[in-house]
């Protein structure tokens, strides 16, 4: 069970009497798919980097990338070796971006949404438990905006991305990165329920199977983005969650921001997808094959219903309009006439109509008279 307050995880640490620190080791074996050795060995890993970068943070001048900040640790250290201490040293207070009274207000689910894949297509199950970490564990201060592309960074094979069905232009194919417009879009529901602020959205142009129409929000390196913002009093959360063929996104925040909200869609039109036919001398006259699939096309409009505690609707907010194209289908059509067969007939010999008549001189008996008609008359050398 995933704790949603510090009350909430002592109370589960005392029905299970295990402590913080084995309650923390069992969610990360259930939400990583890992033992507790590769656990153990995950920590110890951690833990020796930690040690070795305080080491050389001592030893070398060791500054941050834009060379702003860094470089504390090696001066103190060299500050210390001179035999002075600490007592005199001046020392500058910054002010932490995070404030601990802020996060404590972080202490009820704002919203959560889950969604199914196939965990049998092995590259597309990858991708989505990358981009699924690569955006969670994500605090957003009031005010700040989340990038779905700034996290995952771009979808390529040295990002550590695979080959797996994705759609470009109306098309399923193999390309990399395919399975992480399942996380965006699932996030894309999280943060509806959240209340949060939708910046930048885009549907796919063929409706998705893993989430309703006009719930969608597809990605693109370089050209389509998800953007929310955090348009409520207090910071949130951003926790993602694969376990077996289920991806959970989960936000967090304030009980003071919580919102009653119901998200609705409603299909504004359908178009009905046309038919190109082609003929084909292949097939018999009259006589149709599908080539390719035709496609409707929806018109999907999606809002977000704010309620009161009675159930009253509050605002009815228009989110989005979603657009999916419709798509021709091809059909050909049998030119080929059948062949003539001409019935073919049997010459019919002429039979004489006349009766049988028996041979001169030969009596017939009349209660033989049918058998001896049938008796061959002697033949005549003469």
């Amino acid at each position: 069970m995933l704790a949603r307050t510090g009350e909430e995880l002592l109370k589960i640490c005392e029905e299970e009497s295990i402590s913080l620190s084995e309650y923390a080791i069992r969610i990360e074996m259930r939400d990583r798919e890992l033992s507790r050795e590769e656990v153990y060995k995950k920590m110890a890993k951690n833990l020796k980097v930690m040690k070795d970068g305080a080491t050389e943070g001592r030893e070398k001048q060791v500054n941050s990338l834009s060379g702003l900040i860094g470089g504390d640790g090696y001066r103190v250290q060299k500050y210390l070796e001179k035999g002075n201490t600490l007592i005199n040293l001046a020392v500058e207070k910054i002010q932490p971006d995070v404030k601990e009274e802020s996060l404590e207000k972080v202490d009820t689910m704002l919203g959560t949404y889950s969604t199914k894949f196939d965990s049998s297509v092995s590259g597309r199950s990858h991708n989505v438990a990358l981009a699924a970490k690569s955006t969670s564990d994500v605090i957003l201060m009031p005010g700040e905006s989340f990038s779905y592309n700034e996290h995952t960074g771009t979808r390529t094979i040295s990002n550590g991305y695979k080959n797996a069905p994705v759609i470009v232009q109306g098309v399923v194919q193999e390309g990399i990165g395919g399975g992480v417009c399942q996380v965006s879009s699932t996030l894309y529901n999280a943060v509806l329920y959240a209340g949060l602020e939708i910046e930048s959205i885009k549907n796919h142009s063929i409706p998705s199977s893993y989430v309703p129409k006009g719930r969608d929000a597809t990605v693109s390196d370089g050209a389509i983005d998800f953007i929310f913002k955090n348009n409520l009093k207090y910071p949130v959360y951003i926790k993602n969650s694969v376990y077996g063929n289920t991806l959970t996104c989960t936000i967090y925040g304030s009980n003071e921001d919580k919102q009653k909200i119901e998200i609705l869609t409603n299909t504004d039109s359908v178009s009905e997808a046309p038919i190109k036919k082609v003929d084909d001398p292949t097939l018999p006259k009259g006589e149709e094959k599908q080539l390719e699939a035709g496609r409707k096309g929806y018109t999907v409009s999606t809002y977000r219903i704010y309620k009161d505690n009675n159930g009253n609707v509050l605002k009815k907010e228009k989110v989005y309009v979603s657009y999916y194209p419709k798509k021709q289908g091809v059909v050909a059509v049998g030119t080929m006439e059948a062949p003539i067969v001409e019935e073919e007939t049997t010459p019919v010999e002429n039979i004489p109509s006349e009766d049988v008549v028996p041979p001169n001189n030969v009596e017939v008996n009349p209660e033989q008279e049918t058998e001896a008609i049938f008796e061959e008359s002697p033949i005549s050398n003469n």
